[in-house]
């Protein structure tokens, strides 16, 4: 007002030197929303009385609107103020008005013709809307209450009143959430995020005034909105065994680090499901493992959930002992033969029905129920069995242990009969090579100029040597030598016996040593049938290597062999045939003690089997004829 009448003052000065003047004051604001009232002022001069109207319009973009004509009436040197001494119509601004403005003032004559005018300074009229808008939190929990407020003022900073709509903006679309009331330019705004899904967000607000104003405000405000809960499981063992129980603890937080009131875990164990409450931001449970859990890493998972769909989950690992239930052993054949190689592979199953490596204890039983071998080997591998030589023929037994579990595989040996003759000088022995007894008839023809046969057996027991030493039985000369045996015969052409002796008859000798063999074999077999085999050779600890030989401390006296009077048997004749009898069967003993070991050992995943150390010659019961 002030103002006004200032430049009123300033102008009545300068009357004195003009003749016409039309002056205007304002709009004083640069900016104008729709509905705002534009205040001008001024005042119109003449030098000469003047009737007509005076007319104020208001020109956006070229485009004029205007307001009512006024009547006036000046006489000759007067001034008239407006819109004290001309009542002008008020400016209000409109939707014809929106752009670059100005105010023009025209004085019109009658006739309306233009007698003078003047034009006020350029602003702009529009529907915009300023706006400021806060989040309580950008960061919210699925089933908390979202907050906002904000200020909405016009361009010249008035308070708004009107509505207000809320969008949510998500993977580029716009949600229409909510309509509210705007009132002296204040929005404040709560909206509940249960139905919401997660995800981030962006608000979107338009507002709008009774004018007809309007303000977008886009991206105003962003929030993430989540629905994961943050667990941490703990649990009181780390190695347990099956059937064991496990206790887990866990804490439940949420994105505010605020604890969980309320809601439900539920914990998996392999393929079992537990469910627990949470209280107070905690939960606790006591898990049983199955009997038949599966052994090595387990992982026990906690699952979270409270009553607005908010969830999360972790983890720990359990590792669990294996325990041997089911051992069984497989073999490649169920028949084989001395010397044959026979794979066996012990299957050790643990609780879960998974094979366990561990070393069990692998023992072979013969048929005689002598244990060939004892040792450890590794589960689930196979490994290799050499059958010895000469194995007995019949039912072994394969046992299999560890701990109270066991297991027994049978397989069959079958009978070998093998005979070798040997030819060193002028002695010929016969060996038997094969598991069983040499039951059938073994005799020497000896052929030269006369042909003799020179002894018969009836059986040969298994590694039994017998030897016939041809200077003791026949004269001396060229022979040819045959050994009659079941598959074929042994020859030995042009032998030469250098020493020979001329053959007597042995008939009441071998009559009556016969007898006495007999019945000293009885008895000693008898004495001696826990320490030997059935099938007549004694059988010592072994290793895998060789049998474990007792060292001889002293040699015992030598019988040497003496001068028979042929054809009668002298009492000396036969107290020496008894000294020889249990002389041979000494040394028969001490030969099989000296014998490299018989059986072939386990072989450890190896492409070949130990073969087994071969003895040098052995006296046999008719070694006495040497």
């Amino acid at each position: 007002m002030k103002k006004g009448c200032i430049i009123l003052i300033f102008v009545l000065l300068l009357v004195p030197l003009v003749s016409s003047k039309i002056v205007l004051n304002g709009p004083v604001q640069e900016n104008f929303n729709l509905g705002d009232k534009m205040l001008v002022s001024g005042f119109v001069y003449r030098d000469e009385s003047t009737n007509g109207f005076l007319q104020l319009s208001v020109v956006c973009d070229n485009k004029a609107t205007n307001l009512l004509k006024v009547p006036i009436s000046i006489a000759a040197k007067e001034q008239k103020v407006f819109p004290q001494d001309i009542a002008v119509p008020p400016i209000t601004a409109s939707n014809s008005m929106l752009g670059v403005c100005i105010v023009k003032a025209q004085l019109l004559n009658p006739e309306f013709a233009i007698i003078e005018e003047e034009n006020s300074k350029s602003f702009i009229v529009a529907k915009a809307l300023k706006g400021n808008f806060i989040l309580e939190n950008t960061k919210i929990q699925k089933g908390r209450t979202l907050k906002m407020t904000g200020t909405i003022n016009t361009l010249n900073n008035a308070p708004v009143s009107g509505s207000a709509e809320i969008y949510f903006k998500t993977d580029k679309s716009n949600y229409l959430i909510d309509v509210i009331q705007v009132a002296d330019g204040s929005l404040s705004y709560s909206y509940q995020t249960t139905s919401s899904p997660p995800g981030s967000y962006s608000i979107n607000i338009l507002v709008r005034d009774i004018y007809g104003n309007e303000g977008f405000f886009g991206d105003t405000a962003s929030f993430l909105l989540t629905d994961k809960l943050f667990v941490l499981a703990e649990i009181d063992k780390q190695l347990i065994v099956p059937g064991e129980s496990i206790n887990i603890i866990g804490n439940v937080k949420n994105v505010l680090n605020e604890q969980v009131e309320e809601g439900l875990a539920t914990i998996y164990l392999g393929e079992d499901a537990y469910t627990t409450k949470i209280e107070d931001g905690r939960f606790e449970y006591s898990i049983p493992s199955q009997k038949n859990i599966k052994s090595g890493t387990q992982t026990i998972r906690a699952i979270v959930k409270d009553e607005f769909g908010n969830s999360g989950e972790d983890s720990v690992n359990l590792e669990v002992k294996a325990v041997a239930t089911s051992l069984e052993t497989q073999i490649n054949s169920n028949l084989v033969n001395p010397e044959d190689v026979i794979e066996i592979t012990p299957i050790l199953i643990d609780q879960g029905g998974e094979v366990m490596q561990q070393d069990v204890l692998m023992t072979v039983i013969d048929s005689d129920d002598y244990e060939i071998y004892s040792s450890k080997i590794p589960s689930n591998e196979k490994v290799y069995f050499k059958i010895p030589k000469f194995g007995a023929p019949g039912e072994w037994t394969i046992k299999i242990e560890i701990g109270k579990l066991s297991d027994e595989k049978k397989f069959e040996v079958n009978e070998k009969e093998a005979v070798a003759v040997g030819l060193e000088g002028q002695v010929i022995t016969i060996t038997n090579l094969g598991n069983v007894k040499y039951k059938d008839d073994v005799e020497v023809i000896v052929a030269g100029e006369k042909e003799y046969k020179l002894f018969k057996k009836r059986a040969i027991n298994v590694n039994d040597t017998i030897a016939i030493d041809l200077n003791e039985e026949v004269p001396s000369g060229e022979y040819d030598i045959f050994v009659p045996l079941k598959d074929g015969k042994k020859v030995f052409n042009d032998v030469t016996v250098v020493s020979g002796k001329a053959r007597r008859s042995f008939t009441f000798i071998y009559n009556a040593l016969a007898i006495l063999s007999i019945a000293v074999l009885t008895l000693i077999g008898y004495s001696e049938k826990k320490r030997f085999g059935k099938r007549g050779f004694k059988r010592e600890p072994e290793s895998i290597e060789e049998f474990v030989i007792p060292k001889k401390e002293e040699p015992e006296e030598e019988i040497k062999p003496r001068a028979y009077n042929f054809g009668r048997a002298s009492r000396e004749d036969v107290e020496y045939f008894k000294k020889r009898v249990v002389d041979d069967m000494r040394k028969s003993e001490e030969a099989e003690k000296r014998k490299h070991a018989r059986f072939s050992w386990m072989e450890d995943h190896s492409d070949s089997v130990k073969e087994e150390k071969k003895d040098g010659k052995k006296g046999g019961l008719f070694s006495m004829f040497n």
